[in-house]
């Protein structure tokens, strides 16, 4: 297989978080096998190279990968066309439902556009698939995320604490505005009964946050560093909106990566961060509640808290059942193979 990936930045410094777990990791295991020849673009890369008059240099592959990141040049339907005629099929890869349906980012008709354009559409869940079908060729493929577990424990097991003792909180991005306000009043509620609790936000502090007795933001980072961030975590708040439709396409991958931030726990084992997610499907297709993390109704936010506070013994095994959890189900290094698998049979016109 032949494949070339346009990402939003090809560096480690620079690349998403998404761009890394829906293209750049896979494409970097699969490209170990000797018998593919992978190529990631960047932005940059793709700039000189059509500012040098060598836009031919990205003709003739088998596969080429796309993300929602490049939706919206100009263009866009006239390219894929001359990749066409060179004999390449064209794979356009979604973690989120930009139709506009539910919430107005203003893309809806182009992402559609893109949607309809491409021959394939991978996509991160199975609801997602199902909600993107009416404006795809053929049925979009699932391919879920998965974490480099090895690197992303080892990082994380390496740093330092920046605060004592137990902390909670969240981390993402302003999409979650609304999400996060569901378990304020429990944290309200913990910070006075528990002074010695820290909670922080990574990423994205909503104003509403700051109100919070001993809260601290932790500097945005570029992913290459997530792992350490993670780390800064003993439990992380997944809460979501169950009734915004948007939600319902979103993925697990807070739940994985704090499942795969190592740290030596005080009985003497390995575990990561212990993800407390709103009982919303996304997350029950990762999280087992009492086996790696905890599913809470969003009424539910004080009792669930104080349970993983009070009870230690149920904390660090969480915490342990979720690493190992992720590292059985959710590792790249074994994961990329779905990745090979499905992009096989496109070029064989079996999807």
């Amino acid at each position: 297989m032949r494949a070339m990936a346009f990402v939003r930045h090809s560096e480690v410094t620079g690349i998403s978080a998404i761009n890394y777990y829906r293209a750049v990791s896979p494409l970097q295991h699969l490209a170990k096998d000797p018998r593919h020849k992978i190529e990631i673009l960047g932005q940059k890369e793709i700039r000189a190279i059509v500012e040098e008059g060598r836009s031919n240099d990205l003709l003739g592959r088998d596969l080429y990968l796309t993300s929602r990141l490049f939706a919206g040049r100009a263009g866009r339907h006239e390219f894929i066309d001359v990749l066409h005629r060179h004999g390449g099929i064209v794979v356009f890869d979604t973690d989120d439902d930009l139709t506009d349906d539910f919430r107005d980012l203003g893309r809806g008709d182009d992402f559609k556009g893109v949607l309809r354009d491409v021959d394939y559409v991978t996509v991160s869940t199975p609801y997602l698939r199902d909600r993107l079908e009416a404006h795809t060729k053929h049925r979009p493929v699932v391919l879920p995320n998965h974490v480099d577990v090895g690197w992303f424990s080892g990082e994380s097991y390496h740093t330092e604490r920046q605060h004592k003792g137990l902390t909670i909180g969240f981390i993402g991005t302003a999409s979650h505005y609304a999400d996060w306000k569901f378990p304020m009043g429990a944290l309200h509620r913990l910070a006075r009964e528990h002074p010695d609790i820290t909670i922080l936000a990574a990423g994205y502090s909503p104003d509403y946050l700051s109100s919070l007795p001993n809260f601290h933001e932790l500097d945005p980072v570029p992913y290459v560093m997530y792992p350490q961030l993670m780390r800064q975590f003993d439990i992380v708040c997944c809460s979501l909106d169950a009734e915004d439709g948007f939600n319902m396409s979103k993925s697990s991958i807070k739940a994985l990566e704090a499942m795969a931030a190592a740290r030596r726990l005080p009985n003497g084992k390995v575990g990561g961060a212990v993800p407390a997610c709103t009982n919303v499907k996304v997350y029950r297709r990762t999280v087992q509640n009492k086996h790696n993390g905890l599913l809470i109704d969003n009424s539910e936010w004080y009792e669930a808290l104080s349970l993983l506070i009070d009870d230690h013994r149920l904390r660090h095994r969480l915490a342990v059942q979720g690493l190992a959890w992720v590292t059985k189900n959710r590792d790249i290094k074994t994961g990329h193979r779905r990745w090979g698998a499905a992009y096989q049979k496109m070029l064989e016109g079996r999807v």
